[in-house]
């Protein structure tokens, strides 16, 4: 099964749809590239090792890697063969490129042999958060074949109560799945799976994959929370005081924060990229997407007009209330004529590192 992005035709060119975008909250893009990088290192990632960046996107952590490691040892495995021309373009740089011979493939259904070598660290992040069982295990098999028993294959996914079933890649949104579930899926792939204390922005779990004799040598403070006590104090100015709490434990807590900032009866919208998963009722209090289209998330208007003409259109609905969550606070930075007349002609009644709630105004 080859994964499938929905990609516009507009999404390739400039403007806010943009290789940035299309990997994730623009406002993390940079985060995300050092906290891969920073684990790496600490897993023992240096100069002379080999890599292997599944899902590679735009270089978002490939920009960072490329230039550290020697010539030729770094490999990218992305199927949107655009998001990598952009990232080499805007990102990395075409003399970089030049001088370290990097790697790609564009193959979409997880070949990572057609590189017809084994690598010392894998990684894959925000991958198997939107993948199905087969293609996890298509993945995790493939990974077997190109990794030695010192390999350490590092990844995420969305870790919760149930495991997604269906037989769809999931964009926009994530799948999520039990731990037990995940490690069971590398067990059948002869890899054990250990999970990190390693903070997420996404609130993803990181987990440490390999032979019983790579992950032996895991750093206990990666994989022991009786011994990493101070990782959310450590990364609270990265993301917040809540940053580093579980994806789920975050959400109690916008649901708590909504029913006390909107009224019961209320109407509002929301803006978080459709990453929350609520449904079209809380607690008494209606709810649609912003933007929305036959009932779904629109996606990222194309430019700032679009956006100022979406709020519009939401007023004009006689909402009452416009909540943007953490995921798409980078639309404050990029529409900044949305954000200047929600600023200048709506109540803010709420304002967190989790959600931000307007109330609107005629």
């Amino acid at each position: 099964m080859s994964i499938k992005l929905d990609c516009e035709e507009e999404t390739q060119e400039t403007g806010v749809r943009s290789h940035r975008w299309f990997v994730g909250p623009v406002d993390q893009y940079d985060r995300s590239a050092a906290m891969q990088f920073t684990l790496l290192a600490l897993l023992g990632l240096r100069e002379h090792h080999s890599l292997l960046d599944i899902g590679c996107g735009s270089l978002r952590a490939g920009r960072l890697f490329i230039p550290y490691l020697l010539p030729g040892y770094y490999c990218g495995l992305e199927p949107e063969r655009w998001l990598v021309e952009k990232g080499l373009e805007t990102e990395l740089g075409r003399e970089i490129a030049r001088l370290k011979q990097p790697t790609f493939s564009h193959d979409p259904n997880f070949t990572l042999t057609t590189f017809h070598r084994t690598f010392d660290f894998l990684i894959a992040q925000s991958v198997f958060s939107h993948a199905t069982m087969s293609q996890i295990r298509r993945c995790l098999s493939q990974a077997r074949e190109v990794m030695t028993p010192t390999s350490l294959f590092a990844a995420t996914f969305r870790r919760g109560d149930s495991d997604y079933t269906g037989d769809e890649w999931v964009y926009p949104g994530c799948s999520t799945y039990r731990l037990e579930t995940f490690a069971g899926m590398a067990a059948d792939c002869g890899l054990g799976c250990t999970a990190l204390t390693w903070p997420h922005s996404n609130g993803q779990t990181w987990v440490a994959i390999g032979d019983p004799q790579a992950l032996s040598r895991l750093p206990p403070a990666l994989c022991d929370p009786a011994v990493n006590t101070g990782v959310a104090e450590l990364f609270a100015p990265v993301f917040g005081d809540s940053g580093t709490l579980p994806w789920e434990t975050r959400l109690s807590m916008v649901r708590n924060e909504l029913l006390e900032a909107i009224p019961p009866g209320a109407t509002f919208a929301l803006l978080d990229e459709d990453q929350w998963g609520m449904g079209p009722e809380l607690a008494g209090r209606r709810r649609f997407h912003f933007p929305e289209r036959d009932g779904h998330y629109g996606g990222p208007p194309a430019d700032d007009r679009a956006a100022l003409d979406e709020l519009e259109r939401l007023q004009r609905r006689e909402a009452t209330h416009l909540v943007v969550g953490w995921p798409a606070y980078w639309w404050l930075h990029q529409y900044l004529g949305l954000h200047d007349q929600l600023r200048s002609r709506h109540r803010c009644v709420l304002e967190n590192e989790r959600l931000i709630v307007f109330e609107l105004r005629g």
